[in-house]
């Protein structure tokens, strides 16, 4: 993992008292029928987080400009405010 890479978790859980599952990703929450919807869901969730993302250009100038100088911590720090 890169430094400064965002880390989500996405958990898969039965609700207890009522006939469902949820997938919880950090704070948010969605409600299933079946474990099985709930697992599918998961999985292509995962796999669109996991998939390489292209910076903006805005990002890509300043992380180049950062480099150039020397600074690749200052560039991490600089993306994260």
């Amino acid at each position: 993992m890169l430094p400064g890479t965002l880390l989500m978790n996405v958990e898969i859980e039965e609700v207890q008292g009522e006939a469902g599952w949820v997938v919880r990703l950090d704070t948010c929450t969605v409600n299933f029928r079946s474990q099985g919807e709930a697992q599918a869901y998961a999985a292509r969730l995962q796999a669109r987080l996991d998939a390489p993302h292209a910076l903006p250009a805005s990002c890509s100038e300043v992380l180049t400009e950062l480099s150039l100088s020397g600074s690749t911590s200052q560039a991490t720090s600089e993306l994260h405010r």
